[in-house]
């Protein structure tokens, strides 16, 4: 009885030993971090990388599990998220802002080169190149591809008055010259929210996630291009700003975005992983590939700006 007293006192005294050991190592982090000076945004951006490389199969698997059993974590991983932006890049609320980066451009080039992925209409839902070209009519010129044609009809209109800007009736897919988007059809569009028009897909199970009547979904037949491609075409290679919205192929077109050939100085996608059209593991191996060529990214709720670091 009495060992097993000194036994347990032994343990009780080893962990306390323990204990004021790893507080000692935590004491002597905190003095080196608070000694550190970080001198330039690059090596800020190199530590994130490595933060990246750190994320494992088990991890992702971890948090699609945590999904799957219906827990939302979007609002965890966005103030995660915010809280390393905040870290990584301190700068005011300004700078979360596609029209920050745009001025910047027009500032520093005297004009700007626009190209635009999923156009749909030319100004609903918060369309960001409408306002920068009507801003800056003669300092801007752009490249904008809508596939569906009652919307590029619209899309005509709205842009007519700009000589600058050129406007194809296409949808951007690396391989196939014809797909097949599936959209709500337009005479049942007026019994739905206004939204239903933009959420046009390659997916045919897209509307599922916007719980979108299945009945009012009907499949469409476009002409397709590849992305380097229509640039050539259109000798449009030093776009300055690129911006998609494909409700679900963002992430195929920018994976596949040769960033050695192409350096926009800032990208806007869509990411919506709270709803799905973007997987985790999609977002981090892009913004992955994204700092590894020099952007930093800001992510928001639904989009993500990535800016150029060595620009901005």
């Amino acid at each position: 009885m009495l060992l097993k007293k000194i036994l347990n006192i032994k343990e009780k005294l080893a962990s306390r030993v323990r204990l004021e050991k790893e507080n000692k190592k935590i004491d002597e982090m905190q003095e080196q971090l608070n000694n550190i000076k970080i001198d330039t945004r690059e090596s800020l951006e190199s530590i994130k990388t490595q933060l990246f490389d750190e994320i494992d199969k088990k991890t992702l698997e971890t948090i699609n599990s945590i999904n799957e059993r219906g827990v939302n974590i979007e609002k965890s991983i966005g103030d995660l998220n915010s809280h390393i932006q905040s870290i990584l890049d301190p700068t005011d609320d300004e700078i979360s802002s596609i029209s920050y980066f745009t001025k910047k451009i027009i500032e520093k080039e005297g004009s700007i080169k626009i190209v635009q992925i999923g156009a749909n209409d030319g100004v609903s839902y918060n369309d960001t190149v409408f306002p920068l070209v009507s801003k800056y009519p003669e300092l801007s010129s752009a490249l904008l591809v809508e596939p569906l044609y009652d919307l590029f009809q619209k899309l005509e209109k709205n842009y007519s008055k700009f000589p600058n800007v050129i406007l194809k009736n296409l949808a951007i897919h690396e391989t196939e010259k014809e797909m097949y988007i599936y959209r709500v059809a337009p005479d049942k569009a007026k019994e739905l929210p206004e939204w239903v028009n933009g959420i046009a897909s390659f997916n045919p199970k897209h509307h599922e996630l916007s719980d979108t009547p299945s009945d009012t979904i009907i499949k469409e037949l476009v002409n397709c291009i590849d992305f380097e491609s229509l640039v050539k075409k259109n000798n449009f290679e030093n776009f300055d700003f690129l911006q998609i919205d494909t409700e679900g192929y963002d992430y195929n077109i920018l994976i596949t975005l040769d960033l050695d050939k192409f350096k926009p100085k800032i990208i806007r996608f869509e990411h919506s992983l709270s709803h799905n059209i973007m997987t985790i593991e999609q977002f981090t191996e892009l913004t992955k590939k994204l700092n590894l060529n020099g952007y930093q990214v800001i992510k928001d709720n639904y989009d993500a700006i990535a800016y150029k670091l060595e620009y901005f």
